[in-house]
C-alpha cells in the first residue's frame, strides 16, 4: 500500500511539474510575442526615418533651409505631412498677396498710411517663418516618432490657425480681413481693386486656417502604434 501511495504522489508531482514548465513555456512565448509586437510598433516609423537624409537641405525652393521629400516618408504619415505643409503654403501665399497689395494701395489711394507697407513687410517675415517652423516641427516629428515635437506642433498649429482666422477677417491696419469691405471708405480713390484683394486674401487666410485647425485634429488623433499594429 506504501509503495502504491508513493507512486501515486510521485505521478502527482511530476504531472504537477509538467504543468508548471508548460505554463512557463506559453508565458515566455506571450511575453516574447508582446516584446516582438511593441518592438514593431516602435520601429515602424523609424525604420523608415532612417533612409531620411536630414542633412540634405534642399527646401524651400532657393533657400534650402531644410531636408522635405514626402517620397522618403511611410504612406501612413506622408498625407498629414503635406496637408501642415500645404498650411505654410497657403500662409505664404495670404502674406506675400497682402505684400503686393498693399504696394499697390499705398499708390492708389490718398490717405493710406505709408507705414502699413513695412507692416506688411514685418507680417510677411514673421508669420511665413513661424508657420514654416510649425510645419518643419510637425514634419520631423512625425517621420522620428518623437511625441514631443508632435505635442509642440499641435500648439503651434493651433495658435496659427487662430491667425489665420484672424487675417481673414478683422481690419487691423494693413490687414485686409472681410471686415475691411465696411472699413476703407475714409480712403479716396477706386475701391474695385481693394475690394477683389480682401475677397482674394480672405479666402485664403480662412481656407489656411481650415487646414490648419485640420492638421492639429490629424496631429491628435494619430496612433502610430494603431497603424503598425494593422500592417
Amino acid at each position: 500500500v506504501s509503495s502504491l501511495a508513493m507512486a501515486a504522489a510521485m505521478s502527482a508531482a511530476a504531472a504537477a511539474g509538467g504543468a508548471s514548465a508548460a505554463a512557463n513555456v506559453v508565458g515566455r512565448a506571450t511575453m516574447e510575442g508582446m516584446e516582438m509586437g511593441a518592438a514593431r510598433a516602435m520601429s515602424s516609423v523609424d525604420n523608415d526615418s532612417v533612409q531620411i537624409d536630414w542633412n540634405d537641405f534642399n527646401y524651400p525652393p532657393l533657400l534650402h533651409v531644410v531636408h522635405y521629400e514626402p517620397g522618403e516618408l511611410p504612406s501612413s504619415i506622408c498625407g498629414m505631412v503635406k496637408c501642415q505643409n500645404a498650411f505654410f503654403g497657403g500662409m505664404f501665399m495670404g502674406c506675400t498677396a497682402n505684400l503686393c497689395n498693399t504696394v499697390i494701395i499705398l499708390f492708389a489711394h490718398s490717405g493710406v498710411p505709408g507705414k502699413w507697407l513695412l507692416y506688411s513687410l514685418l507680417n510677411c517675415i514673421i508669420f511665413c517663418s513661424a508657420a514654416f517652423a510649425t510645419f518643419f516641427t510637425g514634419y520631423k516629428g512625425l517621420a522620428t516618432n518623437d511625441s514631443g515635437s508632435v505635442w509642440r506642433f499641435k500648439l503651434m498649429q493651433g495658435a496659427a490657425a487662430i491667425l489665420c482666422l484672424l487675417l481673414g477677417l478683422v481690419p487691423w491696419g494693413c490687414t485686409n480681413g472681410l471686415a475691411k469691405l465696411g472699413a476703407r471708405d475714409e480712403y479716396s480713390g477706386g475701391k474695385v481693386y481693394w475690394d477683389l484683394a480682401i475677397v482674394f486674401e480672405s479666402i485664403v487666410f480662412l481656407v489656411t486656417a481650415l487646414v490648419g485647425a485640420y492638421n492639429v485634429y490629424k496631429a491628435q488623433t494619430y496612433d502610430p502604434y494603431a497603424v503598425a499594429g494593422s500592417g
